[in-house]
């Protein structure tokens, strides 16, 4: 999940570029910077530990060189130091090599491939890689990567450089995402084809197992048996105001704010009813389950769709974790539909089921927000999220976005009429949520900010949404915050509870209400300060707080808690004095295993 960028210009400086570059993928690591650039006097490389704001103190950015590689790293192997920071150049100082991936047998291969006279400088495992190309043997730069690629197991998006090949990057890729711009003024090649914004020219997606030598007027693309193929363009939209923070001073207060847009969005998309057409009910009795996956705040989405196919349309559901489906032994056919939750189509863990399941026979659907990702190339069908750029790492708008798809496909499973009706009930939530006020939560926020520990309390989708507002709270605040079923309290948690405890109880569900308030009040017992998040009326004063929410049915009910719940964390952590939006060792695209 780390950012890489490169250029090649005309022009003669291109660090600046690179660097303005690297800053819009910062969202995939924050744990070190750097960027290497090749001119006439070899590689000069300028790295640094810590945000991309450390490097800029130090860069020089007045060095010459048409070409630049560079890089934001979210740590796997070795610690956040300078030494381990990319890029990374070999010994004779012929390459230079940025990486995002895990290579997985690196301790092997620098037995096998390396000589013992070779030092190594890092803790990483991509600094073999760059080692190997001084030594792995190839009729020219580019076969030596693919030859160096051959020997790797694990995930990889390289972008490289030689001293010897002035004006070029050879770039290869296996799992991670890698795209390339070749444009007027030059071109350009990143992890996340938003570093493109504000460029014009025609835009090239890598696929698995492929490599690409990049030159200042020109792009040859090699299979993986070092055969030169044709690709088409990939159909992107690049939105150059999609990093912008709006006079906002945070992404993650900028996209809780976009949320109803978001909804505009998608009833724009799913209005016609195009999108749906091809999920008609008959297409259903084709399968005897479905799978919901995810990660994350993902899976939690997954959780809200395989309880409200089951609950509104009388399906059998299930919903695993990707992480631990894959090793479950599944039992899957061409009976099973896989609905695979992922915002940004990259998560590794959710690709690989998605992979796995196809072997087995199973229809996929994957429900995303980026519709040229390698999830949405890989499945059968696309539910799309329409939610735009998602910069911040605590999803917000995305989950929203989730939500709301998933109710409008269950719905419309019911008819027509139904449909309708859930469209109108997204257009009500829209206007909702921008006139919606939070009279009570800065003062709850500034409580909150001061304890160590919290918990959320639900049943049913309620305890789906204890689980994500759990996520949110300890993703963004470092509070050590649980989830747990209302009624699972009695069982063993209540030990936990005395009376430096906040608890939230999320209650928006007849059939269960009571029954979560009789959980409330064995934590109240126990000197818990209990938070009633509620769409009914509660008329006990014995809660801490009592907080009215707006009144929907019990399938959007987890929406407009969602949204205050994340509103809450936003808060949180300001107060505490962080930055929501990079989260400590957290980054945004999960593209390792």
């Amino acid at each position: 999940m780390c950012g890489i960028v490169g250029c090649i210009l005309n022009a003669r400086n291109t660090v600046d570029v690179a660097m303005s570059m690297l800053c819009r993928v910062e969202y995939r690591g924050y744990d070190s910077a750097g960027v290497a650039t090749l001119g006439e006097d070899g590689i000069i490389l300028q790295k640094k530990a810590g945000a991309i704001a450390k490097l800029n103190e130090v860069l020089n950015k007045n060095i010459l060189g048409n070409v630049s590689i560079a890089h934001t790293r979210w740590a796997t192997h070795g610690k956040a130091t300078d030494n381990n920071a990319h890029p990374f150049v070999s010994n004779s100082g012929q390459w230079a090599l940025v990486h995002n991936g895990i290579i997985e047998n690196y301790l092997g291969l620098k037995t096998k491939y390396l000589p013992e006279k070779c030092t190594l400088n890092s803790e990483t495992d991509t600094e073999i890689v760059v080692q190997m190309l001084d030594y792995v043997k190839g009729k020219n730069n580019i076969e030596k990567l693919k030859n160096v690629c051959d020997k790797l197991k694990g995930s990889y998006a390289f972008a490289c450089v030689n001293v010897n090949a002035p004006n070029t990057i050879f770039l290869a890729k296996n799992k991670s995402p890698l795209y390339i711009m070749n444009a007027t003024d030059g071109c350009f090649i990143a992890s996340d084809p938003i570093c493109f914004a504000g460029k014009s020219g025609k835009v090239y997606s890598l696929e698995n197992y492929e490599y690409a030598v990049v030159s200042d007027n020109d792009i040859l693309f090699f299979d993986n048996n070092m055969q030169v193929i044709v690709k088409n363009e990939t159909n992107i939209k690049i939105v150059s105001n999609e990093k912008e923070l709006n006079n906002c001073p945070h992404y993650m207060l900028k996209e809780i704010e976009e949320e109803g847009k978001v909804l505009d969005n998608i009833l724009s998309t799913y209005t016609e009813g195009n999108v749906l057409r091809q999920f008609g009910s008959s297409m259903f009795s084709r399968f005897k389950e479905i799978v919901f996956i995810g990660c994350g705040t993902a899976y939690h989405a997954g959780l809200y769709g395989a309880d409200i196919f089951r609950l509104n349309n009388h399906i059998r559901t299930s919903c695993y974790m990707a992480s631990e489906y894959r090793y479950c032994s599944p039992i899957v056919d061409d009976k099973t539909l896989v609905v695979l939750v992922s915002q940004s189509g990259e998560t590794a863990d959710t690709i690989a089921v998605c992979d796995m399941v196809h072997d087995m026979g199973a229809t996929t659907i994957a429900l995303t927000n980026v519709l040229y990702s390698t999830l949405a190339k890989k499945v059968d069908y696309i539910l799309p999220v329409c939610a735009g750029s998602e910069i911040a790492v605590a999803s917000t708008k995305a989950y929203i976005a989730q939500l709301s798809v998933l109710y409008i496909w269950s719905m419309s499973l019911l008819g027509d009429a139904e449909l309708k009706n859930a469209l109108a009930d997204i257009a009500n939530l829209t206007k909702d949520f921008d006139n919606y006020k939070y009279n009570e939560l800065k003062s709850i926020a500034k409580k909150v900010s001061k304890i160590n520990c919290c918990y959320f309390l639900g049943r049913g989708m309620d305890y789906i949404t204890a689980l994500e507002g759990s996520l949110k709270l300890k993703e963004v605040t470092y509070i050590n915050c649980q989830a747990y079923p209302a009624g699972e309290l009695k069982h063993g948690h209540l030990a936990l509870i005395d009376d430096t405890s906040y608890l939230f109880a999320i209650a928006t569900d007849d059939s269960t209400l009571d029954k979560t308030l009789n959980g409330a009040y064995e934590a109240k017992a126990r000197g818990g300060k209990i938070i009633v998040l509620t769409n009914k009326e509660i008329k006990t004063k014995e809660f801490y707080r009592v907080i009215k929410l707006c009144d929907y049915n019990k399938y959007l009910m987890p929406i407009v808690v969602s949204k205050w719940i994340q509103m809450l964390a936003y808060v949180v952590s300001i107060t505490k004095g962080y930055n929501p939006d990079k989260p400590r060792n957290l980054a945004k695209s999960v593209t390792v295993e």
